[in-house]
């Protein structure tokens, strides 16, 4: 088995071919180094690649029995979305997923933000942000927010991957719905 080698934010442009064509932020965040951890099998010249960022895992290039399986070994989460590619190595990589994990994976169906120019619907979100009755307000997640997000367990993976609000304040952005403060 060959080895596999994590890669510092420095070295992404190594596996950044490997994952050419693919539409998911948190894979194009891990790319520019913002966060996220990537692994490949080679340091110098990799035909393999995944990368971790929150719960998701993708993986890139040619099937890698060691980029799956170590994740095993490490037992770092308690779940893990395996994301094989969408292209004609996505099944073999799903199958050696299927392999290293037995009864302790299943195949889901996963849906995705559509992500293409003019295709969100502002209107629609006025309507539901008019609905709302009086007592919510939609905010900018603030600093306030940021902690509350730390503190409920449902609500962690909205800020997690950030260090602390600094970090999310200069690279994230987001809104919540809470009960409006009434004094």
């Amino acid at each position: 088995m060959m080895g596999i080698y994590k890669l510092p934010y420095s070295e992404m442009d190594r596996i950044a071919p490997l994952f050419a064509g693919w539409e998911e932020s948190l894979i194009w965040s891990c790319l520019q180094g913002c966060m996220g951890e990537a692994w490949a099998d080679s340091e110098d010249r990799p035909q393999s690649a995944r990368i971790i960022l929150a719960d998701f895992c993708y993986f890139a290039g040619n099937v890698n029995r060691a980029l799956v399986e170590e994740e095993i070994k490490t037992q770092s989460r308690n779940y893990l979305i395996m994301v094989p590619p969408m292209d004609e190595t996505g099944e073999a990589w799903a199958q050696e997923i299927e392999y290293a994990y037995g009864e302790r994976c299943r195949r889901v169906e996963r849906y995705a933000i559509r992500k293409e120019p003019g295709i969100f619907d502002r209107e629609k979100l006025q309507k539901i942000v008019d609905s709302l009755d009086s007592e919510y307000e939609v905010r900018l997640i603030d600093e306030d927010i940021f902690g509350q997000t730390r503190e409920q367990d449902w609500a962690r993976d909205f800020t997690s991957q950030y260090r602390d609000y600094e970090e999310y304040h200069r690279r994230g952005l987001g809104v919540a719905i809470p009960l409006a403060f009434t004094a």
